[in-house]
């Protein structure tokens, strides 16, 4: 929350590189699940207060599991599998493969079925931004509307992360960041929305929504 009134495109965080996991160099991203960025973590997690990421690793150890619907019991699965599809086994409702990330670690990535090696996995979809996990950052909530009220330069392996304010915002603020409206989103601002929030982030964003339908 901000403290005190802040003008827009004052900078709120700047995050050195040497802050961030990552996946040990350039990657091509074509999901959310970067394999060498989920074992880069596992290992960091596995090291916990040896890690050189030591109070983020604590931070994300002490995440609660099964936040993802990849990571949901057989009777949630089975219970969102209803609402998801109809008597005839059609899907009605998105978000598509709404249990793929399990899928995607151990297929993808040759993941193990350990359960603290998947949970890294999911923190990694779940908390990262594209390649990288970036500490502080990842604790902003996400809202769109007339409660976003941050931005961030792309993110990139020669430069700090930088978050600065996209309005004026008043002091007792909440800071909101964007999911699928941000600068480096891509396609996201078309085609991603509040069901596929719920896949890959693990809650049903608040108003104002987005229901994208294919």
């Amino acid at each position: 929350f901000a403290r005190k009134d802040i003008k827009a495109k004052e900078v709120l965080l700047e995050i050195p590189q040497k802050c961030v996991i990552n996946a040990g160099g350039p990657v091509e991203i074509y999901s959310a699940m970067v394999c060498p960025t989920a074992r880069n973590l596992i290992k960091e997690m596995k090291l916990g207060d040896e890690s050189e990421f030591a109070p983020y690793v604590k931070y994300l150890l002490s995440q609660p599991t099964g936040q993802l619907p990849s990571a949901w019991s057989t009777q949630g699965k089975i219970l969102f599998e209803e609402i998801l599809y109809d008597e005839d086994d059609k899907q009605i409702l998105p978000p598509e493969d709404a249990f793929g990330w399990a899928r995607e670690w151990r297929e993808e990535c040759g993941g193990e079925p350990d359960p603290f090696e998947l949970k890294a996995a999911l923190l990694l979809v779940q908390r990262g931004w594209d390649d990288v996990l970036i500490p502080v950052f990842d604790m902003m909530s996400h809202r769109n509307g007339k409660w976003l009220n941050t931005e961030n330069d792309p993110v990139t392996y020669d430069r700090p992360i930088i978050l600065r304010s996209s309005r004026n915002i008043e002091a007792g603020e909440e800071l909101y960041t964007t999911y699928n409206f941000c600068t480096d989103c891509s396609a996201r601002a078309s085609n991603y929305g509040t069901p596929e929030i719920l896949r890959d982030y693990g809650f049903v964003e608040q108003y104002p929504q987005r229901w994208v339908f294919h």
